[in-house]
């Protein structure tokens, strides 16, 4: 199989957005349940951090929050 060089540009670009996709899953999942077991149902007045170790990754905190109203309204 060959792969041109824009070929694997657009490779490592599908690859990283997948990964992006993933972590604000993942981090919307894991809040939505922390704010459950505190009795919240709604992530509007908590502060959210998510600063991470890297420097490649930067979370929207607001996507976040807009996707862990939905899981909580979810239910």
């Amino acid at each position: 199989m060959e792969m041109s060089a824009s070929g694997f540009g657009d490779f490592a670009k599908d690859l990283k957005n997948m990964f992006m996709e993933t972590t604000y899953e993942e981090t919307a999942q894991a809040v939505a349940e922390q704010l459950r077991e505190q009795g919240l149902d709604t992530a509007d007045a908590v502060e959210l951090d998510l600063s991470t170790d890297s420097d490649d990754v930067h979370l929207d905190v607001e996507r976040v929050r807009a996707r862990v109203n939905e899981i909580l309204a979810e239910g």
